[in-house]
């Protein structure tokens, strides 16, 4: 499924348009990017095509956890699912004179879910989202990916990669830009009550 996004990105896969990302809070980590790729160049030199755009996971959307109604004790969660990894993998476009002219970057996203005391239908169901960000710290898009995980058998536990096909960011870049001027941030699409309980957690942690 294709959705357009405002230039200079587009996105292959299911859509939705962009918030402040500030608000939010901090990075939790950085993603892999991949290691460099080399390639001949026309006159049979090995070089080394330039960097992806970095993936971060953002704090204060790294996990979701889901109650039944209105309760929030431990014997109410339906299901807890965090970000485990996220990464990209890229291809280049490049011009003539083997100046970059476009990326495709592939954003791979590792969630971790586990069923709670409360659950009896043995499904997860949620969405994340990806945000791409230029150099100046602009939301060129934002897009959002429903998920259902159901946990089959005697499973409580499992990790979904979301790697088929993925989520593919297809950027033109302007003179003097790579895939590193770009960055992709991902987290779960939250509601209000779910993002401050994150929140209220981390000020936990750290004490606050």
């Amino acid at each position: 499924m294709t959705a357009a996004a405002p230039a200079p990105g587009r996105w292959r896969r299911a859509a939705r348009a962009a918030a402040a990302m500030a608000a939010l809070g901090a990075v939790l980590g950085v993603g892999l990017g991949g290691c460099a790729k080399m390639y001949d160049d026309l006159f049979g030199k090995k070089k080394a095509l330039p960097p992806c755009p970095r993936v971060l996971v953002l704090a204060d959307a790294a996990q979701i956890v889901s109650f039944r109604g209105d309760g929030q004790d431990l014997t109410d969660v339906l299901f807890h699912a965090e970000m485990d990894q996220a990464r990209t993998q890229c291809k280049y476009e490049l011009d003539d004179d083997d100046r970059p002219i476009r990326v495709s970057a592939k954003v791979v996203v590792d969630i971790v879910a586990e069923r709670g005391p409360a659950d009896r239908s043995r499904q997860a169901t949620f969405s994340y989202f990806v945000a791409l960000v230029d150099a100046q710290k602009n939301t060129v898009a934002k897009n959002t990916f429903p998920v259902t995980l159901a946990f089959e058998g005697n499973r409580n536990r499992m990790l979904f990669r979301d790697d088929d096909p993925g989520v593919v960011l297809d950027i033109p870049l302007r003179e003097g830009e790579t895939g590193r001027s770009y960055e992709a941030f991902v987290g779960f699409q939250l509601t209000p009550a779910q993002l401050e309980y994150n929140r209220r957690l981390r000020r936990r942690a750290v004490g606050g």
